[in-house]
């Protein structure tokens, strides 16, 4: 007697087509548990109990390096870096990630692309404490 067989109907929401299109793998789209999660505390802060975003990363420095810049360059073109992420507009955060995702598709394996957010966020509130200094020492 041969043995049946059994089919399995996959279907995909437009956001998770949209995942895969810019270099996410069906399997990482799954579902979060298998994305690497973010670690608990603040990124940047080391010494006060957060960690050290290139060393959780696991990346080798110049290719760590690399993608800094890239942060760096796009938050230069889309934010005001006279404001903290916070008080940035949705579109210049969207912009930013969409940008840096293009020349970096392993971070799609990053739960919510959390290396991003960490850069941004610190380098947006180092850029607005420079610039309040400025201000500060000019008046």
């Amino acid at each position: 007697m041969p043995t049946p067989t059994v089919a399995k109907a996959v279907s995909f929401s437009a956001e998770q087509i949209s995942q895969v299109s810019i270099g996410s793998s069906l399997s990482s789209i799954a579902s979060h548990e298998s994305k690497i999660p973010k670690p608990d505390s603040e990124a940047g802060c080391p010494s006060h109990g957060g960690y050290n975003l290139e060393i959780a990363l696991k990346w080798d420095a110049g290719h760590f390096k690399v993608f800094k810049e890239c942060i760096h360059a796009s938050i230069q073109k889309h934010c005001d870096t006279s404001k903290s992420k916070t008080y940035q507009t949705p579109s210049a955060i969207i912009a930013v990630q969409t940008e840096v995702l293009s020349h970096f598709l392993e971070l799609n394996d990053y739960d919510g692309c959390w290396p991003i957010g960490d850069i941004i966020q610190m380098q947006l509130k180092n850029t607005a404490v420079k610039q309040r200094q400025k201000t500060t020492v000019h008046k």
